[in-house]
């Protein structure tokens, strides 16, 4: 009696390591990326923003994604449309129909973490697997109709390009290769547990397997209403703060913390005196991005100048200190602290006093 329950708790184990190899292993296959710029047929990539709206007469369920960059992708899913205005983190495939470049939706993940000028209380992430596509060659696209249409694209016959005839071998290697690791895993574990259970107890002796004061026995079970999404009040309505070059939003009094450093605007602006940092709730890291794209409010501050990179830089606050990133390259106009050009990808903490340029946008860094 006593192996049996020896053998059945190892089988347990077993099947949770097989579970957790094959999650940590696919999630290992995404790249994050802001656009779809640079990005190969196929390619797993992984995005985060927000729904802007649903699109119709595409022959499927596709809606737009926006990054804090401004950027709208195109995603596709097999699956009900998420909700417009709310922010998610998308995993899936680089896919390219007649021209249009889209993401193929593999896993949709609803970010709902929120933090409060009170308590800073933390949310929680509801994480949706969504069924692999694979998408035919021929694609109509029928006049838009005022609901989006939730079933399949109409199948033609295969493609013929040798990059259409690729794709589903390289979907079928990405879901193959964790199974098999985690399947030597197991049966590694089970011929370990048969050569225990075969084992002879000496006299007197009562073999058992601590699985009540394991990790996993420990570890907390969720029920199905702690793992639906979150009713925490959503972001606050922006408020537009437009200067001659500065544009940027802020937040109705009481809504949002007020993070502690600012800048100041010294030149370029006539009108925007100071930029201050919010805690927003979708991002547990504060980090805000500058250049003449248009962006996300409150973690995005616009730089309508010329001479300003359409993705000038950001500012991410680590540790109690905030790092400036330059990202525009040396042809343009790079981001220069105290005179100096920082290369592309280079980051300085900020002190108290720094000068920092962004084209003719001039800032003076204020730990308070």
């Amino acid at each position: 009696m006593a192996r049996s329950r020896n053998v059945v708790g190892l089988v347990v184990v077993s099947l949770a390591f097989l579970c957790f190899t094959q999650q940590s292993l696919r999630a290992q296959n995404y790249r994050k990326v802001d656009t779809l710029a640079g990005t190969t047929l196929n390619e797993a990539v992984e995005v985060e923003g927000s729904v802007q709206r649903w699109v119709s007469g595409l022959g499927g369920n596709f809606y737009v994604l926006r990054t804090n960059w401004g950027e709208e992708i195109l995603v596709r899913t097999s699956r009900e449309l998420p909700a417009i205005d709310k922010r998610y983190k998308v995993r899936g495939l680089v896919t390219e129909q007649l021209g249009k470049r889209f993401i193929s939706e593999e896993e949709l993940q609803l970010i709902t973490e929120e933090t409060t000028r009170e308590t800073g209380a933390s949310g929680a992430a509801v994480v949706v697997q969504v069924p692999k596509v694979d998408l035919g060659s021929q694609v109509s696209y029928p006049p838009a109709q005022p609901q989006v249409s939730s079933a399949p694209p109409p199948g033609g016959r295969e493609p013929e390009s040798s990059q259409a005839q690729g794709g589903p071998k390289v979907l079928l290697r990405r879901d193959v290769v964790p199974w098999l690791l985690a399947g030597a895993g197991l049966v590694t574990i089970l011929a370990a547990a048969v050569m225990f259970a075969r084992r002879r107890p000496s006299s007197g002796t009562e073999i058992s397997v601590g699985l009540a004061s394991s990790p996993l026995a420990m570890a907390p079970v969720r029920s199905d209403s702690e793992l639906a999404p979150s009713s925490k009040p959503s972001i606050p309505e922006p408020q537009g703060v437009t200067g001659s070059t500065v544009k940027l939003h802020r937040p109705p009094a009481g809504t949002l913390k007020v993070l502690p450093g600012r800048f100041e605007v010294v030149a370029g602006e006539s009108e925007v005196k100071e930029i201050r940092f919010y805690k927003v709730p979708t991002q547990p890291v504060p980090e805000i991005t500058f250049g003449r794209l248009a962006g996300a409010p409150y973690v995005h501050v616009q730089l309508n100048s010329p001479t300003v990179s359409g993705r000038q830089g950001k500012v991410t606050y680590q540790n109690g200190q905030w790092v400036l990133t330059n990202f525009a390259p040396a042809t343009s106009n790079p981001t220069r602290v105290n005179g100096r050009d920082l290369a592309v990808d280079e980051s300085v903490p900020l002190r108290e006093g720094d000068r920092v340029e962004m084209g003719e946008v001039v800032l003076a860094f204020h730990e308070r």
